[in-house]
């Protein structure tokens, strides 16, 4: 059997996101950057095992809550899938049918490929070069940025918050909602932006 894009199996079909929360904090110095998104969505069916795509994304914690309870998966219980571009989450406990939260922690890295978060330069009219950081989501680069389920059918709003150092300009195509300063020790600013539209 060959492997080829095409023979990508699709997620369940039981799993229904409604909104992503999602908080980036890169670091361009080691072209790494760390996240946290909660993904609040809709289960159809009683599941253990929650199955999203994911490329070279390493979880480091995930956790479900429920209106009735909270449940942590540990590292071991976290099974990757390079060639699918996936990842497995085994839960010790069935997650009842409904509302709930699937919480991931996770890291990364910055390529140059101009997919996911990625690592970029420009030049300036003097010609200095800086670096940049920036997104491309599009197909199917989203699970770069953030484990997701990266399917067209699968649509959400999207509600993103970056921490940067507060010399840095962060842009989005979403208008800026709050910026939070960080305690004073700090030099990182936390910029949120309003939610994104969810184009079905």
């Amino acid at each position: 059997m060959s492997s080829c894009k095409s023979c990508f199996e699709r997620l369940p079909n039981f799993y229904t996101p409604k909104v992503y929360t999602l908080e980036l904090y890169p670091n361009a110095k080691e072209s790494t950057f760390q996240g946290l998104v909660t993904i609040s969505m809709t289960l159809s069916e009683c599941t253990k095992q929650f199955i999203l795509n994911a490329k070279k994304l390493e979880v480091v914690n995930a956790k479900i809550k429920t209106s009735d309870f909270e449940l942590a998966a540990s590292e071991k219980a976290i099974e990757y899938d390079d060639e699918q571009e996936k990842l497995t989450i085994n839960f010790d406990a069935t997650i009842s049918k409904g509302e709930i939260d699937l919480t991931l922690k996770y890291k990364g890295i910055m390529a140059d490929d101009m997919h996911g978060f990625y690592r970029s330069t420009t030049k300036n009219d003097d010609g200095k070069e800086s670096i940049i950081l920036a997104t491309q989501f599009e197909s199917t680069f989203a699970r770069r940025a953030f484990p997701c389920f990266d399917e067209p059918a699968k649509k959400a709003i999207f509600r993103i918050s970056i921490v940067a150092p507060d010399h840095l300009a962060v842009l989005s195509c979403m208008w800026s909602g709050v910026e939070l300063v960080l305690p004073k020790d700090s030099i990182f600013t936390k910029l949120c932006y309003h939610d994104s539209n969810n184009y079905k």
